[in-house]
Order: C-alpha cells, then sequence, then structure tokens
C-alpha cells in the first residue's frame, strides 16, 4: 500500500480595495477560519503567510473549498500559493549556517 503524498503549501492572500478602505483584515482572518476547519492539516500563520501541511488530496481540498467562498465575494483579491511536494517543516524558522 502507497503511503499519501504529504505537501507544503504557502498561502497568501492580498484583497483589493479603494485606497483607504477598512474591510482588508476581515477577509484575510476569515480565510484563515476557514482553513482551521481542516484538523487533518498543520497548520502555521505568520504575518506574511499561511502555510499548510498535509496529505496532498487534503490541502488540495481545503484550497478548493476555502477558495469557493473566496470568488463568491465581491470584493477583488489575489490569492499566491505555493507548493511543494514535500513535508517541510512549518514548526519553526529555519536554521540557517
Amino acid at each position: 500500500m502507497q503511503s499519501p503524498l504529504i505537501v507544503t503549501m504557502e498561502l497568501s492572500l492580498y484583497p483589493l480595495a479603494d485606497p483607504g478602505a477598512e474591510v482588508l483584515e476581515a477577509p484575510i482572518i476569515e480565510f484563515i477560519q476557514a482553513l482551521q476547519r481542516f484538523e487533518a492539516l498543520e497548520l502555521r500563520v505568520n504575518a506574511m503567510s499561511t502555510q499548510l501541511r498535509g496529505p496532498y488530496g487534503q490541502v488540495m481540498a481545503a484550497l478548493t473549498d476555502t477558495g469557493r467562498s473566496l470568488l463568491a465575494r465581491e470584493q477583488p483579491f489575489v490569492l499566491v500559493s505555493k507548493l511543494i511536494n514535500r513535508p517541510l517543516a512549518i514548526e519553526e524558522a529555519p536554521r540557517l549556517g
């Protein structure tokens, strides 16, 4: 039996709005809260992005589900994602040198 492919994905959500709008944080918080409902995935949130780690199918299901609710919003946004076919350590910053 083949073990599941464990992947790591990094997501950054950038809501777009008129200059001076104060509605930019709410969609980001809602997006992260929606991702947190996927208990089978490891999730790390920092100031610049959110990282997910888990089985490929579940990571993609989380992206599909949360992406669908984003697409239904009237507010435009940019969602940047990076996907690597390795279970990177997302618990802590990498050690350099």
